[in-house]
């Protein structure tokens, strides 16, 4: 019953959310509808932790031209041995942008590095909605899988901004999955931000995520 009341509450949210100067990104889930600006690099930095295991994972970036980035992610998941289970390549499109509403497409691959599975291809598309100090964002993405993020955020100051979301992955499959994320980001520098949230599953018994990073804007 459970899971049909979330399959349900996601595909609502996915409805009304389509009727809807950004960027959150981390540390939520749910992407932003920005890229890195043409010629320009970015870097950033995340750590999350648990009780089984620590995952740390640098993401590289360069936008290649306007609203054109392309990237790279490398988990790698201390557990308590060190692995590097994965690594992702993938680009961010944007392709549509007026008045504080952006939308954009990011197809991305995931090539396993510790087993012989296949390599996982991903399309997710990203809607930000821009109401000067109040952000919202949506995605839905499908591969193997199905996903759904709905992430808001709340600027308190230039160097402050709260964050929070919503995202459900698996959707229709018996290993569905929903979680709750808030956040902070803190500007220590114009090129240098700070972040901090917590995550915690909607299942009993579940492990509180605790996730940190950093974000250096070139």
């Amino acid at each position: 019953m459970k899971r049909k009341v979330r399959k349900i509450l996601t595909f609502y949210v996915s409805l009304f959310v389509f009727t809807l100067e950004v960027w959150a990104c981390r540390p939520l889930v749910t992407e932003d509808a920005g890229t890195v600006s043409s010629g320009k690099p970015g870097l950033e930095i995340s750590l999350e932790h648990c009780e089984e295991e620590t995952v740390f994972c640098p993401v590289i970036m360069y936008g290649l031209r306007n609203k054109l980035d392309i990237g790279t992610e490398i988990p790698i998941v201390f557990r308590p041995e060190q692995k590097v289970n994965e690594l992702t390549l993938r680009a961010k499109i944007g392709i549509y942008e007026v008045n504080g509403l952006s939308l954009l497409v990011k197809p991305f691959f995931v090539f396993p590095l510790v087993s012989e599975e296949k390599p996982e291809f991903t399309l997710l598309g990203a809607i930000s909605k821009n109401f000067k100090k109040y952000v919202l964002h949506f995605n839905l993405g499908m591969g193997k899988n199905l996903f759904s993020g709905l992430a808001s955020e709340l600027s308190l100051s230039d160097r402050l901004r709260l964050l929070g979301e919503v995202y459900a992955e698996n959707i229709f499959s018996s290993e569905n999955t929903m979680n709750l994320r808030l956040g902070m980001v803190w500007r220590i520098t114009s090129f240098v931000d700070l972040d901090f949230a917590v995550d915690r599953r909607f299942h009993p018994g579940t492990q509180t995520v605790f996730v940190s990073g950093l974000t250096f804007n070139f």
